[in-house]
């Protein structure tokens, strides 16, 4: 079991740069943080930018909280390129639509899940304001502890499927 200290968990904000360079920012950490990725804004919303991540890495995985603007972001060729060991990713969206292309395209609400392999490229359009959580998963951990995990990459896990939800058992 890896204990979590507070030096672990890492936090940053594009509150901590200048309005200039916090698009760039977001980009660079974003990429360094999960896996290779571009990301891309429409010029104009540059200005009002912004975006927090709490990451805290434990071993095998990593969980990370992300808050942000409207942006889109990709993995393509030059990106899958520069990617390491092969990794899983559950993102679970906490406010707003937006959409994945990845292996076939889905639109997640609210409560909504879907699992992400980083053998393969994808699209994110995040149109408005957005909060998730993402699970980083090594390949080794996930297949010990689920089985194959590519049939789920790519499809909607559903807040209204019977697991999709977290739910714990109420006390006598």
């Amino acid at each position: 079991m890896h204990a979590i200290h507070t030096a672990d968990i890492q936090s940053w904000s594009t509150s901590d740069v200048p309005v200039s360079q916090r698009f760039d920012y977001f980009a660079d950490a974003l990429s360094s943080a999960l896996v290779p990725m571009g990301v891309e804004i429409d010029t104009p919303a540059r200005t009002a930018f912004h975006a927090e991540m709490t990451l805290a890495e434990l071993g095998p995985m990593a969980i990370s909280r992300q808050i942000g603007s409207a942006h889109r972001s990709y993995r393509r060729a030059t990106e899958l390129s520069r990617s390491g060991d092969r990794t899983f990713h559950l993102i679970i969206n906490l406010m707003s639509g937006w959409t994945l292309t990845h292996c076939g395209e889905v639109r997640l609400a609210p409560g909504d899940a879907v699992l992400a392999d980083s053998n393969f490229g994808h699209e994110l359009h995040m149109p408005g304001r957005y909060e998730c959580m993402h699970l980083k998963l090594s390949a080794e951990w996930l297949g010990r502890w689920g089985g194959e995990p590519s049939v789920l990459v790519g499809r909607k896990i559903s807040a209204t499927s019977n697991w999709g939800p977290a739910r714990g058992r109420a006390s006598p």
